[in-house]
């Protein structure tokens, strides 16, 4: 209802210019708007996601035990995934699929970084014509803090794997209010074009109304109107974002590793003020459960997704302490069909639905004690770094940054 009121005001407003010759896209802004956990449908879908009936065990939501700690907390896991993928298919996939009646894209942020999230990073982007992050302005120019420098990263890693090419960033947020000039703000857009972006969207431009300065402003964002100081020598400025942008729209992207963050939350949460431990000189994308069960297959030894990707092996990092059973599965056949994983031994599932004999099963032949497994006609290291086994591998960095 609430879509088809917005953008019925936009239709009426442009006299019914939506899509190619018109209004072309609408961006969702980062999830502000903390947890939700309930819905009149959620326990049936539970049972159809998760397998089981979630009524015995409701009590856990409300912080008492059932059975024991450690099946209150599976069961808790599982009723936050279930969360997670219901935001994604009646939230954003729905969003996108409203857009597209209407002949138009959708542009999608998801946690940002300081904000309460229920959903996937990844998951929230998949459907996105153009995945998004955020990166702002520290107010000390050249400054990077990793939560979102990892959100961009995200968003290209999207953007790779599923086959969109733009990866978007808000950019140039934040910052002392009409104190920036593109001396000060060239370090963030370097950084953001670092992490995989290849399109800006500059928060924020506020229409100007009046004549005298300074003029009105969101009160966030760097000011980007005509009233800004250096606005008259602003084309080198832009012209060096837009080629940017353009010769990072070409070809295919190169990366050496796929990073996975685990099942237990959000990217951004995991790798919060850090970055995974991948040697300098190696480049990586994100990836979810998903990614792994439905885009990455063996070729050649090399993980590839259908949008062209080839990593050389994949890194089990921090947040897969435990993986659930269809994701260890599908690890099992990639590397019995000659894929490297690289990884400490998970703990177990973290499901209340999966069966403990097959998952100790699985891990059992994936990490059967020492340093490296041979599996099928790939391996798998035991380590919680990917250094050495990229040596082992032979595989050498590109490059330096």
């Amino acid at each position: 209802r609430y879509m088809d009121t917005y953008l019925s005001m936009y239709r009426d407003a442009t006299g019914g210019l939506l899509g190619r010759r018109g209004l072309r896209a609408m961006m969702f802004d980062s999830w502000e708007a903390s947890h939700a956990n309930w819905t009149g449908a959620i326990l049936e879908q539970f049972k159809r996601l998760r397998g089981y009936d979630p009524l015995p065990w409701l009590p856990a939501l409300a912080g008492y035990v059932v059975e024991s700690p450690e099946k209150s907390d599976a069961f808790l896991w599982d009723w936050r995934r279930t969360l997670q993928q219901l935001l994604k298919i009646n939230h954003y996939d729905f969003l996108t699929e409203m857009l597209h009646g209407a002949g138009m894209i959708r542009y999608g942020e998801a946690h940002e970084a300081t904000f309460a999230v229920m959903g996937d990073g990844m998951e929230m982007k998949q459907s996105a014509d153009v995945p998004m992050g955020a990166m702002w302005q520290a107010n000390r120019p050249g400054e990077i803090e990793a939560v979102y420098f990892n959100d961009l990263q995200e968003s290209a890693s999207v953007a790779h794997i599923y086959g969109q090419n733009l990866a978007a960033a808000e950019a140039l947020t934040g910052g002392p209010p009409y104190g920036c000039a593109p001396w000060d703000l060239k370090p963030t857009a370097d950084a953001i074009l670092l992490a995989g972006v290849n399109r800006f969207v500059i928060h924020t431009s506020t229409h100007q109304p009046v004549d005298k300065g300074p003029g009105i402003t969101l009160g966030v964002g760097q000011y980007f109107t005509r009233h800004e100081t250096w606005a008259e020598q602003a084309k080198a400025w832009i012209d060096y974002l837009s080629r940017a942008s353009f010769l990072l729209q070409q070809g295919q992207a190169a990366h050496e590793l796929a990073v996975f963050y685990g099942e237990a939350g959000p990217m951004v949460a995991t790798y919060r003020d850090s970055y995974p431990p991948v040697p300098e000189g190696y480049r990586y994308d994100y990836v979810n459960a998903d990614v792994i069960l439905n885009r990455l297959s063996v070729n050649n030894g090399l993980l590839t997704t259908p949008s062209g990707m080839r990593y050389h092996a994949l890194f089990l990092g921090r947040g897969a302490e435990r993986v659930s059973l269809p994701v260890l599965r599908k690890l099992r056949e990639l590397a019995r069909n000659g894929a490297i994983v690289i990884g400490l031994r998970p703990q177990g599932s973290p499901s209340l639905a999966d069966n403990p004999g097959e998952v100790n099963a699985i891990l059992n032949e994936l990490w059967p004690g020492g340093a490296v497994a041979r599996v099928g006609r790939g391996r798998v290291f035991a380590d919680d770094s990917p250094a050495e086994a990229l040596k082992a591998i032979g595989l050498k960095p590109d490059f330096t940054y």
